[in-house]
């Protein structure tokens, strides 16, 4: 009989160390937040470009961002290319942001209650669309465009953000 105690002992020693143990050795599972690709705080850039029944076109603008952001302002270039005729939707829509665009292709969105944007979950940029643009070309069918911008985008408190502008090639229809 003591022979078993000396084997059974150690083993049953050993399994109550690792069953006590086991909350410090298995790692809860946390939600990663999802970084912009590049070293930035704050990615911009076009999603995707539709053209509209009306013959206008509609762009999807997303933003990546690994900080909360409070506010942003975007100069389309090259300038008096494009006019927009409505901004709207996309994540600054669902939070109520307000939303403004002008003739010489300027956007701004801000909240008057405070809203921040919440940190990118996901790197997938149909699942971080900031708003719709819809917009009007000065071009013929057949050209090529690269549209970029110049951003100002603002944290919490004001602070402004690192961030980065990708452009977008695309031929007008």
């Amino acid at each position: 009989m003591k022979k078993y105690w000396t084997i059974f002992l150690p083993i049953f020693l050993f399994t109550a160390v690792l069953m006590a143990q086991n909350e410090t050795l298995v790692p809860k599972q946390e939600v990663v937040q999802k970084v912009p690709k590049t070293a930035t705080s704050v990615e911009l850039g076009i999603e995707s470009i539709t053209k509209n029944k009306d013959g206008s076109y509609q762009l999807a603008m997303y933003m990546l961002n690994a900080e909360p952001v409070a506010g942003y302002q975007m100069d389309f270039l090259p300038e008096g290319i494009m006019q927009p005729i409505t901004m709207r939707g996309g994540i600054s829509g669902e939070l109520g942001y307000m939303m403004q665009a002008s003739e010489n292709g300027k956007v701004l969105g801000f909240s008057m209650q405070g809203t921040a944007i919440p940190i990118a979950s996901s790197d997938k940029l149909p699942n971080n669309i900031l708003y719709y643009l819809d917009v009007t070309f000065d071009g013929k069918p057949g050209q090529e465009l690269t549209i970029s911008f110049d951003s100002v985008v603002a944290g919490n408190k004001g602070t402004k953000l690192e961030s980065v502008n990708i452009p977008f090639k695309f031929t007008l229809q």
